[in-house]
């Protein structure tokens, strides 16, 4: 496998679904085969303490292409020997990529695709960062395709998508489901559908508490379970209180606590959607991988990347306009509704993320592309 430095803006213990898809992905690589360079952060030295990493933490909170971190990633290849610097994201840090000595690979997401991939300027600025680079990383379907109409080929990208870790997230007894629960306030008998995000517009937490207002008329035990923290934290608090629903907004989750938040549930959905006429779409959703390994059955909005963590009717069911909480309720209410169809999803959404989305097994297809 080739030496590498790993040039990145996310990266814990900062929390996203970036983060954690780099992080699950290298800690299984060997650590003396890459050095990590990322922005420094609260909580950076006690994280990096226990990571088993080479890890430089650069004195900004954010990594740019100026000429002082193309003079600290130069002398770090040097020291180490790297063979390649493998950027994320595309933009504007890949801009670094040919200003480099070194070959360099991408790592693309997706979300960040969007805007950047139909503005004919930017377009164009894309288009040659990608074209330079030897490899491009896709986790996902969905950057894959966005990359390969940007560039008009597919030659040089690769598909790893996210993954999970179906150690920490598994199906709980009976009785662990009820103490998990307790954690957060709930009962054994409230039927709980939970939703964990940034509250961001196009996670659709409003279209989702609609439909809950919906769904609870004949649902009395109905509970609404929603993690995260952003921008629409008070506008969704307001609506709960408007629509006199029976939710729990709890805020960021820590990490050591989404196993329990994710066993807690009886259905986990996300109501993506897609906006500005489609420029901004879901980049994956790796949270309904970590649901479905937790054995939780999943609802997701039909956006961007969606369609791969869910398998729709099969191992989740997707809600084709999402926007609409009239035929989110619809959806929803056939799984709330019915739990042996909820078992059923659940056992094939889990067999699915051991067989094709487990990490052990996408860290063989990195080390592969790593050794090209």
């Amino acid at each position: 496998m080739k030496k590498h430095i790993l040039l990145t803006n996310d990266f814990p213990p900062k929390i996203g679904g970036i983060q954690s898809y780099l992080w699950e992905l290298w800690k299984r690589l060997p650590p003396e085969s890459f050095v990590v360079i990322t922005p420094d952060q609260l909580g950076a030295n006690e994280f990096d303490a226990q990571s088993g990493m080479n890890i430089i933490r650069y004195d900004s909170s954010i990594l740019l292409p100026t000429s002082k971190v193309i003079g600290l990633v130069e002398s770090v290849a040097k020291q180490i020997n790297a063979e390649m610097v493998i950027v994320d994201p595309v933009l504007p840090l890949g801009l670094i990529g040919k200003k480099l000595t070194l070959p360099y690979s991408l790592i693309l997401h997706g979300a960040e695709l969007g805007v950047p991939a139909h503005l004919p300027v930017v377009k164009n600025l894309l288009s040659k960062v990608l074209l330079s680079a030897d490899q491009i990383i896709a986790s996902g379907n969905y950057p894959f395709r966005e990359a390969k109409e940007v560039i008009q080929s597919s030659e040089n990208i690769h598909v790893i998508p996210p993954g999970v870790d179906i150690d920490r997230f598994r199906p709980l007894s009976r009785q662990e489901i009820i103490q998990a629960r307790q954690l957060w306030g709930l009962k054994e008998d409230d039927l709980v559908l939970a939703s964990l995000s940034r509250l961001v517009p196009r996670k659709g937490m409003d279209v989702l508490l609609d439909a809950a207002s919906i769904l609870s008329k004949q649902r009395p035990n109905l509970k609404v379970l929603i993690g995260g923290k952003g921008r629409q934290s008070q506008a969704l608090s307001k609506q709960v209180s408007i629509l006199g629903i029976d939710a729990l907004l709890v805020g960021e989750v820590k990490e050591e606590l989404l196993p329990s938040f994710y066993a807690s549930c009886d259905v986990f959905a996300m109501l993506s959607r897609n906006r500005w006429l489609g420029l901004e779409q879901e980049g994956f959703g790796i949270v309904f991988l970590e649901a479905a390994s937790s054995g939780v059955a999943v609802v997701g909005g039909n956006s961007g990347g969606s369609s791969d963590a869910i398998e729709n009717m099969k191992t989740g069911f997707i809600v084709n306009t999402p926007s609409d909480p009239t035929k989110a309720a619809a959806v929803l209410s056939k799984l709330l509704d019915n739990q042996y169809l909820r078992n059923q999803i659940s056992l094939e959404a889990r067999k699915r993320v051991e067989e094709k989305y487990s990490y052990e097994f996408l860290v063989k297809q990195l080390y592969n592309v790593l050794t090209e």
